[in-house]
């Protein structure tokens, strides 16, 4: 599998990547500096300006801790590319979308 690349977005339309979407990939790091990474199905927009986003993280959770701790986390967003059937109708909008924002 080859790397993936990083998608630049203008922050004005990255809420768009967020809703409607099924899975987010939150990273964190403790206090030891040790990288940690949960997969989530519950997270949303709440804010254009400033931008920000609610997570859903359980307290039974590892990550929970260290973003309480750091207070600090970095939500990641799948290219939908690697999760939607190549060359159906939602995967030929979501390049559209992709492409569209990327000129915003």
């Amino acid at each position: 599998m080859s790397e993936m690349e990083k998608v630049n977005v203008a922050i004005k339309s990255a809420y768009r990547l967020l809703h409607p979407m099924h899975t987010v990939l939150v990273s964190c790091v403790g206090k030891t500096g040790k990288p940690n990474i949960i997969t989530l199905a519950w997270a949303m927009p709440t804010s254009i300006d400033p931008p920000l986003v609610a997570i859903g993280i359980s307290p039974r959770r590892h990550s929970y801790a260290l973003i309480e701790k750091t207070q600090e986390f970095v939500v990641n967003i799948p290219a939908w590319r690697y999760w939607m059937k190549p060359g159906s109708a939602a995967q030929q909008a979501a390049e559209t979308m992709t492409n569209s924002m990327k000129q915003a």
